[in-house]
């Protein structure tokens, strides 16, 4: 999706074109998590549960939310035990949020990726019932928490999304009303 001068050149790269980057950074998921886990993205937040899918020991249900269209979920029926899809459209799965159905207390664990609005749901959601971890989307720009670009609110302090998460535990992260 093209929202901005960053995505719009990304966008009309060909298959054989060279892109340098920079990493990894930050701090990612525990890979060692283990027990019944719950992966609740939004949209283009569907991408890092992909990997988390495949690499978790635990057992996974995924709860994608999408506007319309439905993507990146083709090849998880591999590795998780159920998919939960909402599309706000009514296109596939449950028409509304995907929010809606969720369940926290029946998970040891909820790793979430998305929207910040649909995060903030999930984040009340889970209180005081599972461990929560959040994966924060935030534009980036100097990628080394030097231009405060992607700053988030934190129990500690202003945080950076690039060097200090995109990853962080579920009751630490404060979101700006």
């Amino acid at each position: 999706e093209v929202v901005g001068k960053g995505t719009e050149i990304l966008s009309k790269l060909k298959p054989e074109d060279t892109v340098e980057i920079m990493g990894p950074i930050g701090n990612g998921f525990d890979l060692n998590l283990k027990g019944k886990i719950a992966l609740v993205s939004g949209g283009a937040g569907i991408a890092p549960m992909r990997y988390l899918c495949k690499k978790l020991k635990g057992e996974i249900d995924i709860y994608a939310g999408y506007r319309d269209e439905v993507f990146g979920i083709e090849d998880l029926k591999e590795c998780a035990k159920n998919i939960y899809i909402a599309t706000e459209s009514g296109r596939e799965g449950h028409k509304g949020f995907v929010t809606d159905n969720f369940h926290p207390e029946n998970y040891d664990y909820v790793i979430s990726c998305g929207p910040t609005p649909m995060m903030k749901v999930v984040q009340k959601m889970c209180k005081d019932k599972t461990n929560l971890y959040l994966s924060l989307e935030s534009r980036m720009a100097c990628g080394v928490g030097a231009c405060t670009g992607c700053s988030c609110g934190n129990i500690t302090g202003r945080k950076h999304v690039c060097k200090d998460g995109p990853v962080f535990k579920g009751e630490e992260v404060i979101f700006n009303d």
